[in-house]
């Protein structure tokens, strides 16, 4: 039998638990370098975080448009997968005039994110599986990467 929330909030103050799971979850993280706030809004995630990568034009066209919000209100009902195929379709049904003009947009926006990311240290290489084997001394039942690991 588990203890009501009651039980476990007294216990909890009886054993001296300060805090609870959701009170540690509201704690902010630690932020790195790359995802320190930016000046241009249109450079920030929703946290105000600088970006990990530009926007491309269909992302614009998300947040220019505005279609995201106007899908969910028209369709209440729809869950995540439809309201992203609404989008697409919408996005393939525009002229390639407009795409054009979010493709410059695009392109625009790196140049930004560029600018602003120049001080970020560069990311960390990933080495491909492959690569990483064949450094290791191969990758077979004997010896290589299962003696390393």
């Amino acid at each position: 039998v588990t203890p009501s929330r009651r039980e476990r909030e007294r216990l909890r103050e009886q054993e001296g638990v300060s805090k609870t799971l959701s009170e540690k979850a509201t704690k902010s993280p630690t932020r790195s370098p790359s995802h320190e706030a930016a000046s241009d809004p249109s450079l920030c995630d929703s946290r105000g975080r600088l970006l990990k990568a530009p926007r491309n034009a269909y992302q614009i066209f998300q947040r220019e448009t505005d279609v995201r919000a106007r899908v969910q209100t028209k369709h209440p009902e729809f869950g995540l997968q439809e309201i992203n195929n609404r989008i697409y379709k919408k996005w393939q049904d525009i002229s390639d005039g407009d795409r054009e003009k979010y493709a410059a947009m695009a392109r625009k926006h790196k140049k930004e994110w560029e600018k602003a990311n120049a001080s970020a240290p560069p990311p960390e290489p990933q080495i491909p599986a492959p690569a990483l084997r064949a450094a290791l001394g191969g990758g077979g039942a004997e010896g290589g990467i299962r003696e390393w690991l």
